[in-house]
């Protein structure tokens, strides 16, 4: 369901997704940012490994299709924790809720919090992301 972010108490749990980091996914994000960097770099390691940012992209893309930002919106920031490397192929298990939830000279303030676990439960990435949206 695809609801108004401001109309969502603090403590909202967002449905939680779940993806495959497979070859394609992380070639067209590559691709898309023109990152020739990581590619040499798993062809000297012997690893392909999975940029950070493409994890938090396909993440936040997920809860983006849960939630609606009206016009005027504002990304005011975003952070994130990458607890170790990530190699093509692994499935990663996002989950978000609304940590923050206040009003100010006219805005609300939200905040998500994010983690994201890799198949065996152990947490891989820690996020948070601040969003202005004018009442």
């Amino acid at each position: 369901m695809n609801k108004a972010i401001e109309a969502l108490d603090k403590g909202h749990q967002f449905s939680g997704t779940s993806f495959v980091l497979d070859e394609e996914t992380v070639a067209r994000y590559l691709e898309a940012v023109e990152d020739e960097a990581l590619l040499r770099l798993a062809q000297a390691v012997g690893k392909a490994w999975v940029p950070p940012m493409a994890v938090a992209a396909l993440a936040l893309r997920s809860l983006m299709e849960e939630m609606t930002l009206p016009a005027g919106a504002i990304h005011g920031s975003q952070e994130f924790e990458f607890l170790r490397a990530l190699e093509v192929g692994e499935r990663i298990t996002c989950r978000a809720w609304l940590s923050h939830r206040s009003q100010r000279a006219g805005w609300w303030i939200l905040a998500v919090g994010m983690e994201g676990t890799d198949e065996s439960g152990q947490p891989v990435l820690t996020g948070r992301l601040t969003v202005m949206v004018p009442r």
